[in-house]
């Protein structure tokens, strides 16, 4: 017996289509860092397209801080990510400032987010 062509057509068709990937995986989550003295700063997770060059968001963080924060002897900086989701930003997010904590650190989160 010969079954249609597009029974035997649909069982070929990958799981998911390369443009369906595309297009859930255009918006993906980070958040921004900073440590000066014995405090930790961070930024709220934000989402952002994949196109956007990563030192956009450093530079507009480094801002917020200069602006906002006293006394930033010793600043080191970074942002984190691309996450591809927002709930696996947050959770290393949580991580990173338990961690801080443990290891003597105050950690402040601000309320900043990369709005491009």
């Amino acid at each position: 017996m010969l079954l249609p062509i597009y029974l035997v057509a649909a069982a070929f068709v990958p799981a998911s289509l390369p443009a369906a990937d595309a297009a859930q995986s255009a918006t993906t989550y980070h958040y921004c860092w900073a440590m000066a003295g014995n405090r930790s700063f961070y930024s709220d997770v934000f989402a952002d397209s994949r196109n956007t060059y990563h030192v956009a968001f450093e530079n507009s963080w480094n801002s917020f801080l200069r602006a906002n924060v006293s006394n930033l002897s010793g600043l080191r900086t970074g942002c984190k990510g691309p996450y591809d989701t927002r709930r696996e930003a947050v959770d290393e997010l949580n991580e990173d400032r338990a961690g801080d904590r443990d290891g003597g650190y105050e950690p402040v989160l601000t309320n900043w987010g990369y709005r491009g």
